[in-house]
């Protein structure tokens, strides 16, 4: 039905996180309406996590 992905790249020491949701239907039948609302949760819960920064030593 669908797909949910989130990238975190580095570059030149800037951070870019990218975030894309497919659906592969162009209607979603009533019976797939909680499913697709978990998905969107989770895809909502995964842009608010925080990205934690580490020093590495010298």
């Amino acid at each position: 039905m669908g797909t949910y992905a989130l990238k975190t790249t580095l570059q030149e020491n800037k951070i870019f996180v990218t975030s894309q949701t497919k659906l592969n239907v162009p209607l979603i039948a009533p019976n797939y309406l909680e499913t697709v609302k978990e998905l969107y949760k989770r895809a909502i819960e995964n842009q608010l996590e925080k990205i934690v920064l580490v020093q590495q030593g010298p």
